[in-house]
Formats: C-alpha cells, structure tokens, sequence
C-alpha cells in the first residue's frame, strides 16, 4: 500500500491546514527534521511504515527544520529529531530522538479514539463476572480486526486461563507480535502461564514429596521437588532445594538446578527480594 495518503510535508503556509484544523478529525504526528540529522533518518521509516499499518487513524506530517525554521521555533523544537502529537488544535505529547517502534506504538494508541472501545468494555465486564467464553469470544473479534489491539490480547489471554486453556494461551504468546509481548501486562500473564504449565506438569505432589523424604540424597527426587515446589508457589523452598542440588551435583542432569534457578528468577518480579538473595548465592556457587 502506497501510504502517501498517511503522510504529508507542511511548510509555513500549510501547517494550519494538514496540522492544525486536521487534528480537530484525528491524531496527527508531526516529525520535525533535517537531512543532516542521521537519527532522523533511522526514526523517518518507522513513523512512515507505522502511518501505513494503521491505515489512516492517525497522520503523519514531515516538517523539514533547514527550511521551517520559524515553525520549529514557534514550537519549541530544541533537539532532532522531535515528534509531536496535536489534537484538537494543540500539541498535547511528544518525545525526542530515535525511540523503539514500541515506545511510538504506545503514544499513537494512546490517543486513538477505538471504535471497539465498547466492545472490549463488554469484554472486560465478562471477564470479571466468570464468563469466559463470552469474554474470549469477544476479544477473539476484536484482535482479528484489530491485531494491534494489545488490551484485547490481555482479555482474551485471562479468559484463556480462566477456561484452563494453557496449552492455547501459550501458542497464543509464541505468536503475538514483538511489541505486544513487550507489555508489562503481556509479560505478567505469560509468568502466569508459564507457572501455571509447570503446575500441571509436575504430577502428584504426594508422590514427589514421599520420594524426597524417603531418600534426601536421590538427586532425581531433590530436582523433581525443587520443580513442583516453584510451580506450586513455594518460591522459597523451591529455590532452597535448587541451591541444595547444586551444592550437591552442579552437573547434574545438564545443570538442572542452575537452569531451574534461572526459570524461577524469571517467574518471580525482579523486585522480590528473594530473586537477589538467591542469584548471589548461584553465583557464589559458579565461582
């Protein structure tokens, strides 16, 4: 698709028209430039190919600063390059320099007025009241028209889980696209579901716990306890028991312990306390 009809260059004279009245009609991103900036160049494709994939729900405008310089003046334009959202005839947001795809995606859907809005809201109300095949349904809808739709892949990954549809919600992770699975609320459903998995796998706790106590020295029963205790959500104990494996038999069953440790650091919120306690004493182990 051509996405000539997305972007635009204003100068002085035009900047009130293709700017200014049309933010009244929909988010407009003014890129402020010059050719002799080589992170403008880096940051020019990504706004143009972004203004392609969404298809006209917001426009990109071009504003050449050699030559505009009393616009970027009049607008504060102080480091390049500079992208400023207008909306209803003001600029409301901004930021400067080269930022990720993820970074940019975020300010536009900010300010993009969503057409399934109420949809999601429904959505939501059901996702709350227990009804996931109603909430899944709905935000399955919604993603196959919208696939940059990031709320509706956090409703309909929940209703997933609430279904015990792990297996298909981890498909479902493995497939999202990059700046999605960047999402703070992405990543927390995929340690849900990641935990959730290994909850299952783990077989019956009796058993692995009474072959733990029966022979503390079988390095299959420590590895196979330390696994369903970090599934189970005894964090502590669990990462105890790995420490305990490794001091054993670090080799053991390829680094199992080691690798176990390192799985559970991901499962758990880099700000808990444990994660630090027991990465230094990993690492104290390893050297």
């Amino acid at each position: 698709m051509d996405n000539q009809n997305f972007v635009s260059e204003a100068v002085a004279d035009t900047f009130q028209q293709l700017v200014i009245e049309a933010s009244f009609q929909q988010p407009i991103l003014v890129d402020f430039w010059a050719d002799w900036c080589q992170p403008c160049k880096t940051l020019m494709p990504i706004l143009s190919n972004l203004a392609e994939e969404y298809g006209g729900k917001f426009h990109l405008v071009k504003v050449n600063t050699d030559v505009q310089r009393e616009l970027a003046m009049h607008y504060e334009v102080r480091s390049l390059p500079t992208v400023k959202v207008f909306q209803n005839g003001v600029a409301v947001d901004e930021f400067m320099g080269a930022q990720p795809e993820s970074v940019i995606r975020e300010l536009i859907n900010k300010y993009l007025v969503n057409e399934k809005s109420e949809e999601l809201f429904k959505a939501q109300a059901f996702l709350a009241e227990g009804e996931f095949l109603k909430a899944e349904a709905i935000s399955r809808e919604i993603i196959t028209e919208q696939p940059e739709y990031t709320d509706a892949f956090i409703i309909f990954l929940q209703s997933q889980i609430g279904l015990d549809k792990i297996e298909l919600a981890e498909q479902q992770l493995q497939v999202l696209p990059a700046h999605i699975l960047e999402d703070e609320n992405i990543q927390t459903i995929a340690k849900e579901i990641k935990q959730l998995k290994a909850r299952g796998d783990i077989g019956d706790l009796s058993d692995i716990l009474h072959a733990y106590e029966s022979n503390p020295d079988d390095l299959e029963a420590l590895l196979n306890y330390a696994q369903a205790c970090i599934a189970l959500g005894e964090n502590e104990k669990g990462l105890d028991l790995y420490i305990t494996l490794m001091k054993k038999d670090p080799s053991f069953a390829d680094g199992a312990a080691k690798q176990g440790l390192l799985d559970a650091f991901e499962l758990l919120d880099a700000a808990d306390p444990l994660v630090k306690i027991y990465r230094n004493r990993m690492f104290s182990l390893l050297h």
